[in-house]
């Protein structure tokens, strides 16, 4: 089986660890897309590396508006669980239907390339302040002892 022709891509963050977790997992998702066979083990490896991934992202969701936050971690529950069946499906059956794959990859694309991009510039910007905010402390430090 193939993909279609004209697949939704990844657009990079900016954060390179993010980035390198959506494209592995990209990778893994296409590849079942492809015609790999989306046996229970091949679920269960990208089942581990998505939790790995949302675990990662949901440590540094402290930049975020609490109802953003929850949300955001909503999101990746019930992706979680879409994933959880299909494995589980696997494991009694053999494989899942290619449309179930098709569907969390295009989900998974769609929520990297949105509420993705929106946490990264969330931490951008929180760190950017702290940045700004350890400038003036450091400043301020300065003048007070050349005024000393």
């Amino acid at each position: 089986m193939q993909t279609d022709p004209t697949p939704i891509a990844l657009v990079a963050t900016g954060d390179t660890a993010v980035d390198g977790e959506h494209e592995a997992i990209h990778t893994a998702l296409m590849a079942l897309c492809d015609g790999g066979p989306a046996d229970a083990a091949a679920l269960i490896r990208l089942e581990r590396l998505v939790d790995g991934h949302f675990r990662e992202e949901e440590a540094r969701m402290g930049a975020l508006a609490e109802d953003e936050r929850v949300r955001h971690r909503h999101a990746h529950a019930l992706f979680a669980a879409r994933l959880r069946d299909c494995a589980e499906t696997a494991a009694g059956c053999g494989t899942v239907e290619p449309g179930r794959i098709k569907d969390l990859a295009l989900w998974f694309v769609i929520h990297s390339n949105t509420a993705d991009h929106r946490l990264t510039e969330a931490i951008a910007a929180a760190e950017t302040a702290a940045m700004a905010e350890d400038a003036r402390l450091l400043l301020a430090q300065i003048r007070r002892a050349a005024g000393a």
